[in-house]
């Protein structure tokens, strides 16, 4: 009997006698699209310098990088959206690179985030930048919805999106298609997160509301028995 770190597939993969590995679940696969790409290669080779945070906040968010300097046309691979303005371009970028890079276990993905949701608040300049930002996640994560949901949740923790954009942008893709449970699954469970969620701290707010309520009652009713 051997132990294994269960966030690891592989290793488990590696364990397991041969006929349980049938019964492992399908890997979660990444959709990056910048694979090959030379903008892309600068933001990894930065990443793999591991640069302090102010160091990488000051290239990212100065425009003087290289991305950034070399060409206002990106050296995009044939599959990215060209339509996208410089900026949002730099944050697709970005954030892909990012996500792939922690994309290997759960403790990766909040220890990236942890690190550099500073950088990516940087380029989310308005609410059109989290729409942006929301898609590149969706579009990431698009074969594993729970590493998608969870995304978004880091991301509302360090506030890079908020609740009412989530549910704009969720509402806003569903009015661009007719066939939305098999097209938008994963705009369906980012949206159904976030409000079983809000419907969960409505009700510890109400909870917390009676809490004082019956303590204000009962010191009320003894000071007037005093």
């Amino acid at each position: 009997m051997k132990l294994v770190r269960l966030s690891f597939r592989d290793r488990i993969l590696e364990t397991l006698p041969e006929e349980l590995k049938a019964l492992l679940p399908p890997a979660d696969q990444t959709n990056f699209e910048y694979e090959g790409n030379a903008d892309a290669g600068l933001i990894q080779a930065k990443f793999n310098s591991k640069p302090a945070i102010e160091e990488m906040n000051e290239w990212i968010g100065s425009g003087d990088n290289e991305i950034q300097s070399s060409s206002k046309t990106l050296n995009f691979t044939s599959s990215t959206k060209f339509s996208l303005p410089i900026d949002e371009k730099l944050l697709d970028i970005f954030v892909q690179c990012l996500l792939n890079r922690a994309s290997k276990t759960l403790t990766h993905l909040n220890a990236h985030f942890d690190k550099y949701h500073s950088t990516i608040a940087l380029l989310v300049k308005d609410e059109s930048y989290q729409s942006a930002l929301l898609d590149i996640v969706a579009k990431f994560w698009k074969n594993s919805i729970f590493h998608a949901v969870l995304t978004v949740r880091i991301l509302e923790k360090f506030k890079l999106v908020d609740s009412k954009n989530i549910v704009s942008w969720a509402f806003k893709a569903f009015e661009k298609e007719e066939d939305l449970h098999d097209n938008f699954s994963v705009h369906w469970e980012i949206l159904f997160s976030l409000l079983a969620r809000i419907s969960s701290d409505i009700d510890l707010y109400h909870q917390e509301i009676q809490r004082v309520n019956d303590w204000s009652f009962y010191t009320l009713l003894k000071i007037s028995l005093q």
